[in-house]
């Protein structure tokens, strides 16, 4: 749903003839939506790889920005985007947290 209401803009200007030259007019737009799906790839792989680790951020370490990304605040323009790798324990969890 968030990304249909972030590409009716781009829909508008396209009908509008903005970039009715370009081969993929709504290339950008894919790739913004790949970004934030990609995000929420990597919680989810993040999950089933090292669940202790997960459960760990979740509950001890990123509570914050876990919960942000579960509730679909994915995307750039609302919050920065930060890759960190942690060593917990064993596990070695590679997790995007996103930064306010």
């Amino acid at each position: 749903m968030r990304e249909g209401q972030f590409v009716a803009s781009i829909i508008r200007a396209y009908l509008e003839d903005a970039n009715r030259d370009k081969p993929n007019p709504f290339a950008d737009h894919q790739l913004f939506c790949e970004r934030g799906i990609n995000v929420l790839g990597d919680v989810l792989d993040s999950f089933w790889e090292h669940p202790l680790s997960f459960a760990h951020c979740v509950y001890s370490r990123y509570t914050e920005y876990i919960t942000d990304m579960f509730a679909g605040r994915i995307y750039a323009h609302e919050r920065a985007r930060v890759k960190t790798k942690r060593t917990l324990g064993y596990c070695s969890l590679a997790i995007t947290i996103i930064k306010r």
